[in-house]
Formats: structure tokens, sequence, C-alpha cells
């Protein structure tokens, strides 16, 4: 992918974006020529032990112009680059992407709070079914011990007819108090 634009290619906000950095280069440049034609009146030293970074436009000239050849080629490219790479997060919409892309994180961490939300109901409804559960099976339990009582009545019974309707009724209860899984293993 190219880093240029072509007739095709370019938006009216790129464009102006270039048109404007071209204004601001030839006012820097104008105001460059300015500085070097009036250096001896504008320039400002730079006090000991204060750095560069914080230098004044004045004190930066007063550096620039005791640089050598080399060191200014060096700072005009860490200018220029700075530039450069400045124009290229303009043109690439470089803070509109980061907002889109913090959104997005921002979208996805509500959705995972969401799940978690869920997740946590999901497994309080499964503890509950297991407490049901268990409470169930603890009245099933209670009703095969009532048909084990009507075995014995139907034991210590004195008439026979006594004796299988006491038998029939603890059959009953055992059929319908034992679920089928387990009808099938006895």
């Amino acid at each position: 992918m190219s880093d240029r634009h072509t007739a095709d290619t370019i938006t009216d906000d790129a464009l102006d974006a270039l048109y404007e950095r071209l204004r601001k280069a030839e006012r820097a440049a104008n105001l460059l020529a300015d500085a070097h034609c009036q250096a001896e009146q504008v320039e400002e030293p730079l006090p000991d032990g204060q750095h560069p970074a914080t230098a004044s436009p004045a004190q930066w000239l007063w550096l620039f112009n005791r640089a050598t050849p080399q060191e200014r080629l060096a700072w005009a490219e860490r200018i220029i680059k700075a530039g450069q790479e400045a124009a290229t997060c303009v043109l690439e919409n470089h803070r509109t992407n980061v907002e889109q892309q913090r959104q997005r994180v921002a979208e996805l961490e509500d959705r995972i709070t969401h799940l978690r939300d869920r997740w946590a109901s999901c497994r309080e409804r499964v503890r509950i079914a297991a407490d049901r559960a268990i409470a169930a099976e603890a009245a099933l339990d209670r009703v095969r011990a009532l048909a084990d009582r009507l075995d014995e009545f139907a034991e210590n019974a004195l008439k026979t007819s006594d004796r299988q309707l006491y038998t029939a009724i603890a059959n009953d209860i055992r059929n319908h108090a034992t679920p089928d899984q387990t009808k099938e293993q006895r």
C-alpha cells in the first residue's frame, strides 16, 4: 500500500489537511528565513543546565546556529520525521480508529459482565435444582419406608384379605415411588 494519495483516493478532508500542512510549512520556511536574517536580534542563549527540549524558539535558534552541519541535518531529519508521523496519524484517521477500538473493548467488557452474570444465575438455578432433588429423594425414601411398614402390617394381619390388601398397597407405593430407570435395574 502506498502512502501517497492519488486524485481518485484522496478525500476532501485529507486534501484540506495537506493544504493546511503546506501553508504551515510555507509559514515556517518564511519565519526561518526571517529569523536567519535577524538571527542576531532574535537569538537567546540557552542557560546552563536547561534541557534543549524546553528551549524557547529564540533559544532553539541560538542552539541551531551554533550546531555543526551534521547536527543541523539530524535535527531537521527528526523534525521532518515527526511531521510525517503526525500527518500519517491524521491521514489514517488514527484517533478515530483508536476511539473505535476503545468502544469495542468497552462493548466486549460489557458482554463479558453479562455472561458472568448469566453464568452465576445458571449456577444458582443448578444449586436450587440439586437441593430440590435431594429433598425429593428424601421424600421418596420416607414413602418407601411406609411401604416397608405396610409389609410388616401384612405379615402380622390376621385375615388373609387384610394381608393381601396391605401387600398390594405396599407394592403399589413402591411402583409409584421408584423411578423407571431404577425399576429396570432391579
